[in-house]
Parts: structure tokens; sequence; C-alpha cells
């Protein structure tokens, strides 16, 4: 699956630069793609490359200090691509929206700790499918335009 991210990933930077060099210029749903569409899906391979590794290499490692490295490498990924899909998201639709987008993942999270929602906790590494998919919404959220 990782590797289809990769592919796909590549194919449409292969695409933005045919397309930007065939036309050199931009119309405005290329910007929205390729300002806002190219860098979720390049955000979604890194989140999803990160659960692969974990999930595979995290059962058979027993060395406490490995999985705390990894969890925070991880960790400050998803960090870095939340606070770029902020930034984004600011610029395209307003404070107001953002704000509201940050609201809900506090309500998801609220649920979550409820028992509401299973989605588990997104900052035990251990539980690589329950992060991914914490760090997956956080992404749907600020990348969305």
């Amino acid at each position: 699956m990782g590797g289809g991210f990769l592919l796909v990933g590549g194919l449409m930077y292969a695409f933005k630069s045919f397309w930007v060099g065939l036309y050199q210029k931009s119309t405005p749903a290329s910007n929205l793609f390729f300002d806002y569409l190219l860098p979720f899906v390049f955000c979604l391979m890194i989140l999803h490359l990160a659960e692969s590794y974990a999930r595979i290499h995290l059962q058979t490692v027993v060395s406490a200090f490995y999985k705390e490295v990894l969890l925070k490498v991880v960790i400050l990924l998803s960090l870095l691509a939340f606070a770029g899909g902020f930034i984004r998201f600011e610029q395209l639709v307003g404070w107001r929206l953002s704000a509201f987008g940050v609201a809900g993942l506090g309500i998801f999270w609220f649920l979550s700790q409820r028992g509401w929602l299973r989605w588990g906790n997104p900052f035990r590494l251990y539980r690589a499918n329950s992060c991914a998919k914490w760090w997956f919404m956080a992404a749907l959220l600020c990348w969305a335009g």
C-alpha cells in the first residue's frame, strides 16, 4: 500500500510538471489541485508509510529507546503536516473555519475518550492503526480545500 501512495504521488508530481511546462500558467482549478490535493496525498503517504513501518517493526523490536525515537519522529511529522495544513486552510477560508476544524478534532477526542468512538489514543504508536486514523483525520480537516 505504501508503494501505491509513492506511485500516485510520483505520477501527480510528473503531471504537475507536464501541466506547468505545457501551459506556462495556472488556472484556479489547477492551483486548488496542486496546492491542496497534492500535499494532502503526500501527507497521507508519509503517515501510511510510518504506520506500516511501526506495525511491522515495533512488534519485533524490544528496545524501548528505539520505539520512543520512532514515536517522536512520527508525531513530529504528523504535527508538521497538521501545522502546514492549518496555515493553508486559514489562507483559503479564514480563521473561523480553521478554528472550527480544530474544535472538531477536540470533539472527536472527547467522544473517543468516552468510548463512543473506538479510535484509540493518537499518541500510542504501538497501536499504530489507531494513531494513523487520528492523524489522518487531522490532515483531512486541515488540507480540506
